[in-house]
């Protein structure tokens, strides 16, 4: 009988080979990128570095919804901040800034129609 040691080993000691099982087990459309990551001989440390940039480039995954993810999940194996969803963070500011923009107009327009009926 085999005994598997089921402790992790620490993200910045992986070989090349568990970086290689850490992309294919986020599915299959990261087959690509993780067998030419796998070739390049990327490991824990490396895939450390491993940026927006780098993954569309050089590891052709060119969906941003799954470099995203990938980023995502990078960083809290290594303990950074998640990247920002540029897309998400700009339409939310737009809506703060309709919001408020709604806000301010009711604000103004009830102004108006207090001191008009106190001009009456």
């Amino acid at each position: 009988m085999c005994f598997v040691n089921r402790r992790r080993r620490p993200f910045l000691e992986w070989t090349k080979h568990e970086a290689h099982a850490f992309f294919l087990s986020h599915g299959t459309y990261l087959k690509p990128a993780a067998d030419v990551m796998l070739r390049a001989g990327v490991d824990g440390f490396l895939l450390a570095s491993i940026e927006d940039a780098d993954l569309e480039k050089r590891f052709g995954v060119n969906d941003p919804k799954h470099r995203f993810r990938i980023l995502t999940e990078l960083a809290s194996l290594c303990g950074k901040r998640p990247p920002v969803n540029k897309d998400a963070l700009s339409r939310h500011e737009t809506l703060m800034r309709r919001k408020v923009g709604r806000e301010r107009r009711i604000v103004v327009s009830e102004v108006y129609f207090i001191l008009a009926r106190i001009g009456n």
